[in-house]
């Protein structure tokens, strides 16, 4: 034993000898810029009035070995890989950025959002080429005012390939495409901005839940307050059925669908002039489909003259049929697997509103159809498809058809917003902001000139492409909607 431990030192100091007189040189550790770590930043643009001011707290690292993030193997031995710059800043430049862009910003705020480092590490994997980049990072919410956790999420990235550099960058965008598609923080902001600035006491996920579900009804009842003074000119000639379809009984829901269909026919009375005894409204459990069979096949046909404005909107599920190609509005009772018996074919929906003696019919769709995602469903193991849902055979010329996006896009909800992205802008655009000349008429083709480039530009914002689509003769874009 005592044998093994001199020769251990002689080998020490030998190797100290050496490296003084040169004939061993220390390897300088490996640097990597951390201004390369650093994904590119997509545009944002939330309005001020709908941010979630927080503070932002300098993150702590709680990584055992702060300097090195990891060693490269070489003939010579393994090489220390060393930032730069303190690595912390690039996981607080990261989570700065994509907070901006769900509108959670720098500002004066009781509300303090903390970071935790828990792992960034870069290296050779055992026995082969390759190398392995991963980083992992907590973040905290804190009330400062009750010293209470309100939000909490842990998230990680990895990134693989042959260069230091590039593979702890590609950890690195992995991990700000984690914090980006994760939307909990945006309930919180739901909450915060329809109370005023509070916030539940803890963290648990049932309770925000509730938060946010009170945070819904409390912009609704905004909107309600807001038009409570309006007293409209009633036409008792206009028939409306409304449908929002959110919670459905065997298929997951449609984000705010009930809540727009609410706030639909708030609008229709009180802007466009709606008797309330002639709007329909089936939300939910309401909207079977027996129910929707009932009032667009049959109460429609008893009240419509041929003076008569017709109004159909409805929010919900879209689904196809890949044997067809034909296109389904799914009921609360509707399957996807068994289309032509549980849901309401588009075909049949344009047939019987051809068959109304109407002077002119509005539909406006916040639906999608290719089964690709957002509001529409598929059967399972079918592919999405591209459905023509405007076929000019089955719509009427006395027929205007609003679509939330085209036959091979998704239509989605816009969560600052609390609605449907296409409803939200179709009802800001029936309020006023269609008006652009503010001549004090909006037009059908005011309407959808103000609605696409909106939700165009917002749907971008959140890596999704949709483009409403209008169906109408020319004779019907300028018809009035709204004249004041």
């Amino acid at each position: 034993m005592k044998s093994s431990k001199r020769t251990h030192v002689l080998i020490f100091f030998i190797a100290i000898l050496f490296s003084v007189t040169g004939c061993v040189s220390i390897p300088e550790p490996h640097i990597l810029k951390t201004d390369m770590l650093v994904p590119a930043q997509r545009q944002s643009d939330y309005q001020k009035e709908l941010e979630f001011p927080v503070i932002f707290e300098r993150f702590i690292d709680e990584r055992s070995d702060r300097v090195a993030i990891g060693y490269r193997l070489g003939m010579g031995g393994p090489t220390s890989i060393a930032p730069d710059k303190d690595i912390a800043e690039v996981f607080e430049i990261i989570v700065k950025k994509v907070m901006d862009q769900k509108g959670v910003r720098l500002g004066p705020s009781i509300f303090i959002l903390k970071g935790s480092i828990q792992g960034a590490t870069v290296g050779n994997m055992p026995l082969s080429n390759s190398i392995k980049g991963q980083v992992a990072l907590e973040l905290n919410l804190m009330n400062t005012k009750t010293r209470a956790k309100v939000w909490s999420r842990s998230y990680t990235g990895q990134g693989m390939g042959t260069d230091f550099q590039s593979v702890l960058a590609l950890a690195f965008q992995d991990l700000s495409a984690s914090i980006e598609k994760d939307d909990s923080i945006l309930a919180l902001k739901q909450v915060y901005l329809a109370s005023g600035g509070k916030l539940p006491q803890t963290s648990d996920s049932a309770s925000l839940q509730t938060s946010s579900i009170q945070a819904k009804k409390s912009l609704i009842e905004k909107e309600l307050e807001d038009l409570a003074d309006v007293k409209p000119v009633i036409n008792k000639n206009q028939y409306a059925v409304v449908i929002g379809i959110e919670k459905y009984r065997d298929i997951r829901g449609v984000e705010y669908a009930a809540a727009d269909a609410n706030i639909v026919k708030l609008y229709l009375n009180k802007l466009m002039g709606f008797s309330e005894e002639n709007i329909v409204l089936l939300t939910n459990e309401r909207a079977t489909k027996s129910d929707i069979e009932k009032y667009l096949d049959r109460w429609l046909k008893n009240r419509v003259n041929e003076k008569s404005t017709v109004f159909i909107y409805y929010a919900g599920h879209g689904a196809p049929n890949p044997k067809t190609g034909n296109a389904y509005i799914v009921p609360f009772d509707g399957d996807p697997n068994y289309l032509e018996s549980t849901a309401y074919s588009l075909k049949k929906f344009y047939t019987s509103l051809g068959e109304l003696s109407a002077k002119q019919i509005i539909v406006a769709l916040d639906s999608c159809f290719s089964g690709a995602g957002g509001r529409s469903v598929i059967a399972k193991g079918a592919r999405p498809l591209v459905m023509a849902v405007d076929t000019p055979a089955d719509i009427k010329k006395n027929t205007i058809v609003f679509t939330a996006a085209s036959g091979d896009q998704i239509s989605t909800f816009y969560e600052s917003g609390g609605h449907g992205l296409f409803t939200y802008y179709f009802l800001k655009g029936i309020r006023g902001d269609a008006d652009a000349e503010k001549k004090g008429v909006i037009t059908i083709e005011d309407l959808y000139q103000y609605i696409r480039p909106n939700v165009e530009r917002e749907a971008r914002l959140q890596n999704n492409e949709q483009t409403p689509q209008l169906i109408a003769t020319e004779g019907l874009l300028k018809l009035r909607l709204i004249s004041r």
